[in-house]
């Protein structure tokens, strides 16, 4: 079963962060506004960071 697409700004942020912490070693405040926009679109199509839906 797949996830729906974030529908709030806070949902987004919070599905972001939450996909970050799969891969990210750093706390999701630390991070460059250019990587946590890269986890927003990832979470915003749907997909995870290698590609596949996310769950």
């Amino acid at each position: 079963m797949t996830s729906s697409p974030a529908h709030s700004a806070d949902d987004l942020e919070s599905r972001s962060e939450e996909l970050y912490r799969r891969y990210g070693a750093h706390p999701w405040s630390d991070l460059p506004e250019h990587t946590r926009e890269h986890f927003r679109g990832l979470v915003t199509v749907g997909v995870d960071g290698s590609g596949a839906p996310l769950a």
